[in-house]
């Protein structure tokens, strides 16, 4: 049996696809190219989410299969916005299950990403926040212009994170367009636009609020 809890980071027990990958994609990104390595990365991570959707809508046949009502549905929330996440299903699982367990226990508050890509996190917490009886405003902040450039703040043992590589600047771009498609089917969406550095107090009768935030 699992003693896993709703707090533990999925990203410290990577798969072992992912254990034997990263550093082979670490050794080509030093020896290659770049214009080569991405010539052969981009393609092969195309391939691999689409491959890693089609297994995961075996995973939710399988759980309305022995009835496990519960699972199927987290996994059938996550299906629908792994297209638009730049996040793995264990972290969207991980994500879901947070957001599940403050509805749960009627914790107050809003759910709010600073950040969002494409949408995938945000249409996720949304779904779990229009499932329940309960008022839950949602607020999701982006610049939409992707990440600046790493500075030496983000860097720790001349990694950012645990990327194959530091993230250029525009990395996990997404474009306000691609949210509001994500995030339509759920509810109506009011959008606005704040200052960085500044804050904004609007009353609302929407759920969900798409903010740019501009420099």
């Amino acid at each position: 049996m699992s003693n896993t809890t709703v707090w533990d980071n999925p990203y410290d027990h990577p798969s072992l696809l992912k254990r034997v990958a990263t550093p082979i994609l670490r050794c080509l990104y030093r020896v290659l190219p770049e214009a080569v390595y991405d010539a052969i990365y981009f393609p092969a991570f195309n391939f691999y989410q689409k491959s890693i959707r089609a297994a995961y809508s075996q995973k939710i046949k399988k759980a309305r299969t022995t009835g496990d009502t519960r699972g199927a549905m987290k996994m059938e929330r996550v299906f629908k916005v792994m297209k638009h996440s730049l996040v793995g299903s264990p972290g969207l699982e991980h994500t879901h299950d947070l957001a599940q367990e403050v509805v749960d226990n009627k914790v107050p508050g809003a759910f709010v990403e600073c950040g969002v890509a494409q949408g995938g996190c945000a249409a996720l917490m949304a779904q779990v926040a229009c499932s329940n009886e309960a008022d839950r405003d949602c607020w999701f902040f982006d610049s939409y212009e992707g990440l600046p450039d790493p500075t030496e703040a983000d860097f720790e043992s001349g990694k950012t994170g645990r990327h194959i590589r530091p993230l250029p600047k525009g990395s996990c771009l997404g474009t306000l367009e691609q949210v509001s498609e994500s995030l339509s089917p759920l509810a109506w969406m009011w959008k606005s636009k704040i200052p960085m550095g500044q804050s904004k107090h609007q009353k609302s009768e929407t759920r969900i609020s798409l903010t740019v935030m501009e420099k």
